[in-house]
């Protein structure tokens, strides 16, 4: 009860330290008081806690998990990197950081939220204000998620990274035979099939792409072929790398992307 109590405290000074009650902010004074007591004294005593906010004139109530409650305390660093990310959808906007605090909050997985972010900044990058590297924090958040309710298992090596980095890789590959253009149709088809789970569909798609530049497929994508979570993961990696390639990697110290090259 007094850890409750405390949570609540901090979120409600939290709010009234702004000027404005900005649900985002609502989220990171809960996300800041869950880390200060769980290093205090939760750690080895964390139990579920029920939630309950007020919002748009409803209470809304869930539970937050042991798991949820652990990805946040985790990925402390990939969270505070997507406070200032959002998108517009017609004419409202969107604040990734808090709608990834609400999947946790729900006990869902990122996948769809990843898969919409990745196709705004083909279809509106002018009102997609993050970079894709933004979307990679978001798939290692997403892993650890996935891993706290069963899944992912035996995934030691950090396909993200390794999945980012091979499309990366054939950007520039496409980039030196001066064919940079035809990689928003294939990032297209990839989505496509990311989305509807085609695995074939998926491998067809990057054979060809292997075989326009003649290299032989990265073995990360074999781990592809073995489990759903695997493949979507390593699958938006890669898109992520091949739609913006390497060079806004050396900005991953900025705290969002209002930057939209």
């Amino acid at each position: 009860m007094r850890n409750a109590i405390a949570i609540n405290n901090k979120i409600h000074m939290g709010i009234y330290r702004q000027k404005d009650e900005d649900k985002k902010l609502t989220y990171k004074a809960l996300v800041e008081s869950i880390n200060e007591e769980y290093n205090d004294k939760i750690k080895y005593e964390l139990a579920d806690i029920q939630l309950v906010r007020y919002e748009d004139g409803k209470y809304r109530f869930n539970i937050l998990s042991k798991n949820s409650l652990k990805v946040i305390k985790d990925s402390e660093d990939d969270l505070n990197k997507l406070i200032n990310c959002g998108f517009k959808e017609i004419n409202t906007y969107f604040n990734v950081y808090e709608l990834v605090i609400d999947r946790l909050l729900n006990s869902q997985n990122m996948f769809t939220l990843i898969q919409k972010m990745l196709h705004y900044k083909l279809s509106q990058p002018r009102d997609s204000y993050y970079h894709t590297f933004h979307i990679t924090r978001i798939l290692r958040i997403n892993i650890r998620f996935l891993k706290g309710v069963g899944c992912m298992k035996g995934v030691y090596k950090d396909i993200v990274k390794e999945g980012n980095d091979a499309g990366e890789k054939l950007r520039e590959k496409y980039r030196s035979k001066g064919s940079v253009d035809k990689l928003s149709g294939i990032s297209y088809r990839l989505l496509n099939s990311l989305k509807t789970n085609n695995v074939d569909s998926f491998m067809d798609t990057l054979l060809n792409c292997y075989m326009y530049v003649k290299s032989s497929v990265p073995e990360i994508f074999l781990d592809t072929l073995k489990d759903e979570d695997k493949f979507k993961t390593i699958g938006y990696a890669f898109v992520a790398g091949l739609i913006e390639g390497r060079k806004e990697n050396n900005t991953d110290n900025e705290n969002g992307g209002k930057d939209n090259e």
